[in-house]
């Protein structure tokens, strides 16, 4: 078997990304693994810091569809009510620029609907910031999201971590933490990532995840998930990552400012 990873441009709800692959090593320098607290973080606040994007679709205009099948898209969290971030290859896909006004869907939705909120709103780019394959993205809304709570910018990781994420058009909260720094996906240019490790399903954060929230314990936001790690078999089988290896790859956010004192902190 073979370890590859996928940059993962999406198909919401189908989860069918399109693989961009290569052989990968893990960093060898591994932080330790700590014990995730329940008492850590507010699980319900950080999920309404994120929410699912996708292309307008008329389907969208029936009350009772929440995602549509085949619809590109993926995750994004709040600067502020009205400036999500999302991950550089999604909005691509999308076919947002930064100078129509594109109408698109976002949405927060569980499984069992403890939290549902659907609006289509008008986007465009506001900032680009390449960062090695592939890098993140900040959209200006024509009006805020409603319940969007903005997060706030952590400089360093360092300890376990929470995403919350739509992998599949659906939120899932996925607990881990971080590896170390991470080249594979660097360019030229060595701008490289942050390994994480996921627990419970290691292939959970998959197609739809791209551009979700990497968390720390105060709810703060490090980075944004770009990437997944998987081992490919024989015939052709995604299996998870060995335990330890690193199961996703994240954009550090700190890309966002020129420099470290332009970014908000608590």
């Amino acid at each position: 078997m073979w370890n590859h990873i996928c940059i993962l441009t999406l198909l919401v709800v189908l989860g069918a990304g399109l693989s961009a692959c290569a052989d990968k090593e893990v960093d060898p320098q591994l932080q330790p693994a700590e014990t995730f607290s329940e008492k850590c973080i507010d699980k319900e606040s950080s999920a309404q810091s994120v929410a699912a994007i996708t292309r307008y679709s008329r389907l969208y205009d029936d009350p009772h569809v929440a995602t549509v099948l085949g619809i590109q898209g993926g995750s994004i969290w709040f600067l502020k009510e009205d400036e999500p971030v999302l991950a550089l290859h999604v909005a691509k896909s999308l076919g947002l620029s930064n100078g129509e006004w594109i109408p698109v869907e976002i949405y927060q939705y569980e499984r069992d609907a403890k939290i549902y909120r659907h609006q289509t709103i008008r986007a465009r780019l506001l900032r680009t910031i390449t960062w090695g394959l592939d890098g993140l993205a900040v959209l200006k809304l024509e009006k805020a999201f409603q319940g969007a709570r903005p997060l706030v910018i952590r400089t360093e990781p360092g300890e376990m971590v929470i995403t919350p994420a739509y992998p599949g058009g659906f939120l899932e909260l996925t607990e881990g933490r971080f590896l170390g720094a991470d080249l594979a996906l660097s360019n030229e240019k060595n701008e490289g990532s942050y390994a994480i490790e996921i627990d419970g399903n290691r292939l959970a954060l998959d197609s739809g995840a791209s551009g979700a929230p990497v968390l720390d314990c105060a709810g703060r936001v490090v980075a944004a998930v770009s990437a997944q790690f998987y081992l490919a078999s024989e015939n052709g089988l995604a299996e998870p990552t060995p335990r330890g290896q690193k199961t996703n790859a994240a954009t550090p956010v700190t890309i966002l400012a020129d420099s470290y004192a332009d970014l908000p902190r608590q």
